[in-house]
């Protein structure tokens, strides 16, 4: 896929893997920029949308109110097999899997006594497991990983969403970025 995106202009992918980098982006990515379809927020359902468009070889552009990808706590921390599934489709649940950690078996206990056990299976005999658990910090790197190899997502982050104006022909986002409000 890569270098065969569907916008004209080209594509523009900042890899914004540290804060430090992260604060040197320029305004200069977003003036007079047209993009087709921006996604707002680079989490994990994101970053897969991102996946699937550039799958079809469809550019976007990814705005991040983040410095970049952090590595520190975890609003979510187990993958059901569907969203396993989904991102298996696309190439990216083989090093989730790897990496993570399946769960099989649920298990509730009381004072060192199980009182509920319930075992999972993955449906239709997938290899996939019914469900993994890993950090939400190492789905996003893992997956912006994959966003980035495939080369149609270009990344603002460091830009917050502040506004939106539609019209017949457009729709404007107003963003605060580190150089100050600018448009998209």
């Amino acid at each position: 896929i890569k270098g065969r995106c569907l916008q004209s202009g080209g594509m523009i992918v900042a890899d914004h893997r540290t804060q430090d980098t992260a604060v040197q982006s320029d305004a200069a990515l977003t003036a007079g920029l047209d993009a087709d379809i921006v996604i707002v927020g680079a989490g994990p359902v994101g970053l897969t949308l991102a996946l699937r468009l550039a799958s079809l070889g469809i550019a976007t552009t990814l705005v991040e109110a983040r410095p970049g990808p952090l590595r520190q706590g975890s609003k979510a921390l187990c993958i059901q097999h569907a969203a396993l599934a989904i991102l298996d489709q696309l190439k990216a649940a083989d090093s989730l899997v790897a990496e993570g950690r399946p769960w099989y078996l649920s298990r509730t206990r009381i004072r060192d006594v199980d009182v509920a056990l319930k075992r999972f299976q993955a449906p239709d005999a997938s290899p996939l497991p019914p469900f993994l658990n890993i950090q939400q910090w190492r789905t996003e790197e893992l997956l912006l990983d994959r966003v980035r190899h495939a080369g149609c997502t270009r990344e603002l982050w460091s830009r917050r969403v502040t506004g939106l104006a539609q019209s017949d022909e457009a729709v404007t986002l107003e963003i605060e970025g580190p150089d100050g409000p600018e448009r998209l």
